[in-house]
């Protein structure tokens, strides 16, 4: 979670403000420059994880991401100040 910080911090990473319209809120996206991977919590507690390692598919999903306003991003302070709270509940469930 530190390294995720970190990268928020540097803007290496975006965060969305919440769900895309039509996805279910326990669907998260991924998006790198090689790949992308979908996980999906199920309604019995597992996660499944999918990558997505065939460049034209993700692709779609990178174009999209990169087409959306900056409104539905948390902006790299506020991105930072959410993964510092996940740490934070993660350090008190210890």
């Amino acid at each position: 979670m530190k390294e995720i910080k970190f990268c928020c911090q540097h803007d290496y990473y975006r965060i969305l403000k919440g769900s895309l319209q039509y996805l279910p809120a326990n669907l998260h996206l991924c998006v790198r420059d090689t790949d992308c991977e979908l996980t999906y919590n199920t309604s019995n507690g597992k996660t499944i994880f999918l990558i997505i390692c065939e460049s034209q598919f993700f692709q779609i999903f990178k174009d999209y991401l990169e087409q959306l306003e900056e409104v539905n991003y948390y902006s790299p302070e506020e991105a930072c100040t959410l993964i510092q709270n996940i740490i934070h509940i993660l350090k008190e469930s210890i």
